[in-house]
């Protein structure tokens, strides 16, 4: 979720059909949820704690799977990126 975030804050936007991928991917609860994170403080305030539970996130992949972790965060960057992608071209 947090690499999808950070996709999403590169792009400066949320649409709406990024919002729709997101729903679908993690439910309409952590929806609301991001929604409100992002509405409640700044840019640089968002882009510095989504940085900040990514690093989170990754250690504790990291001390669950130390050898594949590289390869599946990988997997799902590219795969976000070709979500969001396909979606903007929609647009």
């Amino acid at each position: 979720m947090w690499i999808f975030m950070r996709e999403i804050i590169d792009t400066e936007s949320f649409t709406k059909g990024e919002q729709a991928i997101f729903q679908s991917r993690f439910g309409e609860d952590l929806l609301n949820k991001m929604l409100g994170f992002l509405s409640g403080q700044s840019r640089t305030q968002v882009t510095e704690a989504v940085e900040e539970r990514l690093r989170s996130a990754a250690r504790e992949l990291r001390a669950l799977m130390p050898i594949t972790f590289t390869s599946v965060a990988g997997e799902i960057k590219e795969e976000t990126r070709a979500l969001l992608k396909t979606n903007r071209k929609g647009v």
